[in-house]
């Protein structure tokens, strides 16, 4: 196993199943992982899971069986198993001081974990996130947006710190999926609408994000920004998007996963 020279700051959710299982599979794991149970923020979570649990197992299904790796998305996380070091800080504030005690100056942190970060934090070291989108122009609502105005989902990979805030920073590497097969979800027309939306949100387009942070240590850590004749092509200027309207999602549902909903 080749070991990140990155700590991920972590709380128990289908966006870090995702990164760890996919790096996982690629040989790669976090030099440290610090974990933050929050039982309580987990349980509500878990209680919102399970009443929609039976459409998110089919979406899950449906996904799962056209991509090359499989994430244990409806079973607990263990941490032991990506990294070779793992910490947990268990206290009631979702950015406690027990954390902020931790953070070393001199390390590279990895942002998957809940609500924004706060400035005491961004100021103390370095910290990285992905972001749908080739940012900028395009940033917003996971690969739909991207979709919509690139034709194949973008990500980017960004430092951050407090001048910049999580959804800003330095871009350090980006990339479109240019030949990645979209899956095919005919056989999901029948799930509600916004269930369908969560699943592809947090079985596929957390997929892609993690897709790309292996594809940035696989080339050992080298930038990759588009240049601006790259970016004229999506015909925007610093364009954002935000949650995107359900008549658009429908849109791109149907066009490029072949899914038509009434």
């Amino acid at each position: 196993m080749n070991v990140i020279p990155f700590t991920m700051v972590a709380f128990e959710q289908d966006l870090t199943k995702t990164y760890l299982e996919v790096l996982y599979e690629a040989d790669l794991a976090f030099e440290k992982i610090i974990v933050l149970p929050h039982p309580r923020w987990f349980g509500q979570h878990q209680e919102w899971i399970n009443e929609r649990k039976n459409d998110l197992l089919q979406v899950n299904a449906v996904i799962a069986e056209q991509l090359p790796i499989k994430v244990p998305y409806f079973s607990r996380c263990d941490f032991s198993k990506y990294s070779p070091l793992v910490e947990v800080v268990d206290e009631f504030s979702f950015w406690p001081d027990g954390l902020l005690e931790r953070i070393n100056p001199s390390k590279k942190y990895f942002f998957s974990y809940v609500r924004l970060c706060p400035p005491k934090f961004l100021q103390k070291a370095k910290w990285f996130h992905v972001h749908p989108g080739i940012i900028p122009p395009i940033r917003g609502h996971g690969l739909f947006w991207s979709l919509l105005v690139g034709s194949a989902p973008g990500y980017s990979l960004f430092s951050f710190n407090e001048n910049a805030g999580i959804d800003n920073g330095c871009v350090v590497y980006q990339n479109e999926f240019l030949e990645e097969k979209l899956p095919n979800l005919s056989a999901l027309r029948h799930i509600h609408l916004d269930n369908l939306v969560y699943g592809i949100m947090q079985y596929y387009d957390n997929y892609l994000r993690a897709k790309l942070l292996v594809e940035y240590f696989k080339n050992h850590q080298q930038e990759k920004i588009y240049t601006q004749e790259q970016k004229i092509k999506f015909g925007h200027s610093d364009r954002i998007f935000f949650a995107a309207h359900m008549n658009l999602v429908k849109f791109v549902l149907k066009k490029y996963f072949n899914c038509f909903m009434d």
